[in-house]
């Protein structure tokens, strides 16, 4: 592959993915910055990969495949035990302040709580649309895991919810 071609090529990915991996990042660890850090790390082994790029499964389940195992790998590093794990609630959060397109406060506190494996899939469903067969791709995983995960990711919520008497009103 030539050099024109490959940076086309990551042009187009980068189009197509960076906001939707931004916001997954953001979501995930509660800090812009370094989800701007993780994203140009998504792209950077993108960009080095695709020479080895075969088409065996589409550009974006290999793209989201890159951005999980990065994210991963980020918080191996940070020696953090869970998914997510906010020091603080994002600066762009205040009290009284719940911005339509931000998920409300309760939602950061419940995520915090909640195991790795639930919430790769919670917002990859919820936050970034994919479908079960697309997850289940993406995550390299069999369907019916998603949909298992689905489930008890919503049955953790509905719990952490209902212990703070947000749920069953």
């Amino acid at each position: 592959m030539d050099e024109n071609k490959r940076r086309e090529i990551l042009k187009e990915l980068m189009n197509t993915y960076s906001k939707k991996i931004l916001n997954f990042f953001y979501y995930s660890i509660g800090d812009k910055e370094e989800a701007r850090d993780l994203l140009q790390d998504v792209f950077l082994k993108v960009y080095k990969g695709l020479p080895k790029f075969k088409g065996e499964s589409s550009h974006y389940t290999w793209v989201y495949r890159i951005a999980i195992n990065t994210l991963r790998t980020y918080l191996r590093r940070q020696k953090f035990k869970k998914f997510f794990s906010f020091e603080k609630i994002p600066e762009e959060i205040h009290p009284g302040y719940d911005p339509p397109s931000k998920p409300p406060l309760i939602l950061y506190e419940v995520l915090k709580k909640m195991p790795q494996e639930f919430k790769e899939v919670i917002l990859l469903y919820y936050y970034e649309e994919y479908g079960i067969k697309e997850i289940s791709e993406i995550l390299g995983i069999p369907e019916g895991t998603v949909k298992s995960r689905l489930f008890r990711g919503r049955e953790f919520i509905k719990n952490y919810l209902e212990k703070r008497g947000f749920y069953g009103m």
